[in-house]
Protein backbone atom coordinates (compact mmCIF):
# COMPACT_ATOMS: atom_id res chain seq x y z
CA UNK A 1 0.00 0.00 0.00
CA UNK A 2 1.19 3.36 -0.73
CA UNK A 3 0.90 5.73 2.25
CA UNK A 4 1.43 9.79 1.84
CA UNK A 5 1.22 9.62 5.19
CA UNK A 6 4.04 6.97 5.97
CA UNK A 7 7.41 8.67 6.69
CA UNK A 8 8.81 5.69 5.45
CA UNK A 9 8.24 2.48 4.74
CA UNK A 10 6.92 -0.35 6.93
CA UNK A 11 6.98 -4.07 6.24
CA UNK A 12 5.27 -6.92 8.11
CA UNK A 13 7.89 -9.25 9.88
CA UNK A 14 6.33 -12.19 8.43
CA UNK A 15 7.72 -11.09 4.96
CA UNK A 16 11.75 -10.66 6.22
CA UNK A 17 12.65 -14.59 5.48
CA UNK A 18 11.83 -14.34 1.62
CA UNK A 19 13.87 -11.48 1.60
CA UNK A 20 16.40 -13.57 2.41
CA UNK A 21 16.41 -12.58 6.21
CA UNK A 22 16.45 -14.57 9.82
CA UNK A 23 13.85 -12.52 11.97
CA UNK A 24 15.83 -13.42 14.74
CA UNK A 25 19.00 -12.66 13.63
CA UNK A 26 18.86 -10.35 11.10
CA UNK A 27 15.80 -7.78 12.70
CA UNK A 28 17.13 -5.34 15.24
CA UNK A 29 14.64 -4.19 17.52
CA UNK A 30 14.11 -0.43 17.15
CA UNK A 31 14.61 1.38 20.64
CA UNK A 32 11.52 3.42 20.56
CA UNK A 33 9.51 1.36 18.60
CA UNK A 34 7.38 3.55 15.73
CA UNK A 35 3.88 5.58 16.03
CA UNK A 36 1.16 5.64 13.72
CA UNK A 37 -1.96 7.44 13.04
CA UNK A 38 -3.55 9.14 16.28
CA UNK A 39 -0.17 9.25 18.49
CA UNK A 40 -0.13 5.06 18.52
CA UNK A 41 3.26 3.37 19.22
CA UNK A 42 4.43 -0.09 18.10
CA UNK A 43 7.55 -2.47 18.22
CA UNK A 44 9.67 -2.43 15.08
CA UNK A 45 12.77 -3.78 13.86
CA UNK A 46 15.64 -2.60 11.18
CA UNK A 47 17.90 -4.37 9.74
CA UNK A 48 21.39 -3.62 8.46
CA UNK A 49 21.03 -5.26 4.99
CA UNK A 50 20.37 -3.89 1.83
CA UNK A 51 16.89 -4.31 0.75
CA UNK A 52 15.88 -3.35 -2.91
CA UNK A 53 12.57 -3.70 -4.62
CA UNK A 54 11.14 -2.98 -8.02
CA UNK A 55 6.96 -2.70 -9.08
CA UNK A 56 5.45 -5.90 -10.38
CA UNK A 57 2.70 -4.06 -12.74
CA UNK A 58 -0.07 -6.35 -13.51
CA UNK A 59 -1.19 -6.63 -17.10
CA UNK A 60 -3.12 -8.43 -19.34
CA UNK A 61 -0.19 -10.01 -21.13
CA UNK A 62 1.05 -11.06 -17.50
CA UNK A 63 3.07 -9.44 -15.06
CA UNK A 64 6.06 -7.33 -15.44
CA UNK A 65 8.75 -5.35 -13.67
CA UNK A 66 8.33 -1.90 -14.24
CA UNK A 67 10.08 1.61 -13.03
CA UNK A 68 13.43 2.05 -11.02
CA UNK A 69 15.26 -0.44 -8.65
CA UNK A 70 14.40 0.90 -5.22
CA UNK A 71 16.67 0.92 -2.31
CA UNK A 72 14.36 0.53 0.83
CA UNK A 73 15.06 1.55 4.21
CA UNK A 74 12.41 -0.57 6.02
CA UNK A 75 11.23 -0.76 9.87
CA UNK A 76 9.16 -4.63 10.37
CA UNK A 77 6.29 -4.89 12.54
CA UNK A 78 3.96 -7.55 13.64
CA UNK A 79 0.96 -7.33 10.68
CA UNK A 80 -0.28 -7.88 7.25
CA UNK A 81 0.53 -4.82 5.85
CA UNK A 82 3.33 -3.47 3.89
CA UNK A 83 3.47 0.69 3.66
CA UNK A 84 5.75 2.38 0.95
CA UNK A 85 6.14 5.96 2.08
CA UNK A 86 7.89 9.03 2.03
CA UNK A 87 11.36 8.43 2.99
CA UNK A 88 12.38 5.84 0.08
CA UNK A 89 9.33 4.92 -2.07
CA UNK A 90 7.76 8.16 -3.17
CA UNK A 91 11.57 10.09 -3.62
CA UNK A 92 11.54 7.67 -7.14
CA UNK A 93 8.10 8.79 -8.38
CA UNK A 94 6.05 11.80 -9.42
CA UNK A 95 2.33 10.69 -7.92
CA UNK A 96 -0.61 12.08 -8.46
CA UNK A 97 -3.80 11.04 -6.96
CA UNK A 98 -6.81 11.34 -8.52
CA UNK A 99 -10.57 10.07 -8.16
CA UNK A 100 -11.95 8.23 -10.95
CA UNK A 101 -15.80 7.92 -12.06
CA UNK A 102 -15.36 4.32 -11.26
CA UNK A 103 -12.84 3.28 -9.66
CA UNK A 104 -12.89 5.58 -6.94
CA UNK A 105 -9.95 7.06 -5.52
CA UNK A 106 -6.74 5.90 -7.40
CA UNK A 107 -3.13 7.18 -8.00
CA UNK A 108 -1.20 7.04 -10.91
CA UNK A 109 3.66 6.47 -10.48
CA UNK A 110 5.47 7.92 -12.61
CA UNK A 111 9.06 7.67 -12.73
Amino acid sequence: MVDSGAHGTLLPRSVAPGLGLDPNTDLVPTPKGSGGAGGTTFPTWTTPHAITGRILALYSAGPKLWGPTIKLQPVFADGEHALFGRLDFFKHFSITFANHATHGPVFHLDC
